[in-house]
């Protein structure tokens, strides 16, 4: 291919990027999709487009094709996956009661934070860990991960409610 043609592809995915970024950022989901799927035509592996879509589909409920598209997006990373592509699945695995896979994925992600030493999600990551723990009866493992987490008041959405640290402590039986 022509390099004035490759690099025309590059704006053009780079332009689609930004406009259903844009789009996805002013709640027109509809407008973002098809604008990730247009991008995608032209560069069926772009991860952030990938990223981009999956929640977006996510978002309406679509867990199952959300799932694969991040699961391809990892499967094809050649050890450059990104911590949120494990967050997003793992909280998606959640929503569909897939509490055994999200706990790999969590565990994958602290893995890699520990790695590079890039704490961003950890706290979220061990309290939704920590969640898929309790609904599985693993109350040791559970206590262990809510334990671990540095910030007393880390909170999170899960399956469509709120909770805390002191709420699945408390669920355990532990007065924090």
């Amino acid at each position: 291919m022509c390099l004035n043609v490759v690099g025309a592809i590059a704006l053009n995915t780079d332009h689609l990027l930004q406009s259903a970024e844009k789009a996805f950022g002013a709640d027109d989901t509809q407008a973002a999709l098809s604008l990730c799927e247009a991008l995608l035509e032209q560069s069926p592996g772009h991860a952030k487009g990938l990223r981009l879509k999956a929640i977006i589909l996510a978002g309406e409920g679509r867990l199952a094709e959300a799932i694969a598209l991040i699961s391809g997006v990892l499967l094809h990373s050649s050890g450059n996956e990104e911590p949120c592509d494990y967050f997003y699945r793992g909280r998606w695995y959640l929503r569909n009661g897939e509490d055994a896979s999200a706990i790999k994925d969590f565990s994958a992600l602290l893995a890699m934070e520990a790695q590079y030493d890039r704490p961003y999600y950890s706290d979220t990551a061990l309290l939704h860990r920590a969640y898929a723990h309790t609904r599985l009866g693993r109350q040791r493992e559970a206590l262990a991960d809510l334990r671990a987490i540095a910030d007393d008041d880390c909170s999170t959405s899960i399956a469509g409610e709120v909770t805390n640290k002191r709420a699945l402590l408390a669920s355990l039986g532990v007065v924090s």
